[in-house]
């Protein structure tokens, strides 16, 4: 008995390209920089820096400010890549099952 299979496959243009880059690119900045911040807050915690407690206090704010400017950036961005996807092409053919 034939079946049919239907296959949905979209095209991008070339700012489909582009923004598709440009988040996947945004996504690696950002993981980058946090995990510097991390790195840079950890050194700084001791006997020659600031307290543990300002440490704390110091990587919470700036892993806050780090996230939301991280999530703004791909609300941003995401929507860029969903709206430039580009047209739906359906591929259909027909199997025979065995």
């Amino acid at each position: 008995m034939p079946v049919t299979v239907r296959k949905e496959i979209r095209k991008r243009g070339l700012f489909g390209k582009i923004f598709k880059f440009l988040f996947y690119a945004f996504n690696v900045l950002m993981i980058v920089f946090l995990v510097s911040f991390w790195r840079a807050i950890s050194g700084a915690i001791g006997p020659n820096g600031i307290t543990p407690d300002q440490g704390i206090g110091t990587n919470l704010l700036g892993t806050v400010m780090i996230a939301v400017v991280w999530l703004l950036g791909d609300g941003v961005l995401g929507a860029l890549v969903l709206a430039t996807r580009g047209s739906k092409i359906v591929l259909e053919s027909r199997d025979h099952a065995s």
